[in-house]
């Protein structure tokens, strides 16, 4: 027994030898050590990761006044406050992958749309002119409202600029992880193919 135990305890950095040697194959064989894959950048990986239906990209108070004009109701003005969103259906953002030059140009749509919430409360509230205006109807002053919003918000061009500039700072942000892992880099292009 004690030549056994001898024996063993000769044999044993051999037998250790053996199953770090063993260990180390079987490593190499399953590749372990081998060069990881590249991730290969694709627009549906790179919607993965913007995954949201509309994406504001700036919001602001208007202070408006609104021209009414109801068929068979009489004339006036709304003075109004509304909080103003521009939003991009992300549907309609698309995405050119240069795998030769790793480069990933988004191409941005070049017009938003908003959405409009009329502000009611004790510091904003509406105003009529003439004061008089009993035969408008709630709906008729919503409508009245946030269409002249959406209409001075379209036609607000810095607006558009900051909401442009929002718009390209967030898809950036959501990006970068994934493309500098990937080394491929971010150019951005409006849908009318004007560079931004």
């Amino acid at each position: 027994m004690i030549l056994i135990k001898k024996k063993l305890l000769e044999l044993s950095p051999l037998i250790v030898a053996v199953v770090i040697i063993a260990t180390i194959i079987g490593l190499f064989s399953i590749g372990a050590f081998s060069k990881p894959e590249e991730t290969l950048i694709t627009s549906s990986t790179i919607k993965e990761v913007i995954q949201t239906a509309k994406l504001s990209t700036a919001k602001y108070v208007q202070h408006g006044i609104a021209k009414a004009h109801i068929d068979g109701k009489s004339d006036g003005y709304v003075l109004y406050y509304a909080i103003v969103k521009p939003q991009v259906d992300i549907a309609e953002i698309t995405y050119d992958i240069n795998h030769e030059n790793q480069e990933v140009i988004v191409i941005i749509p070049d017009k938003f749309t908003f959405d409009v919430e009329l502000l009611e409360d004790v510091n904003h509230k509406f105003y009529y002119y003439p004061k008089d205006q009993s035969d408008w109807t709630g709906k008729d002053t919503s409508y009245i409202c946030k269409t002249d919003a959406k209409q001075k918000a379209e036609a607000n061009t810095e607006l558009t600029e900051k909401a442009h500039e929002s718009l390209i700072n967030t898809i950036e942000t959501l990006l970068e992880p994934l493309l500098s892992e990937s080394g491929y880099t971010l150019s951005f292009e409006k849908s009318a193919n004007l560079e931004v």
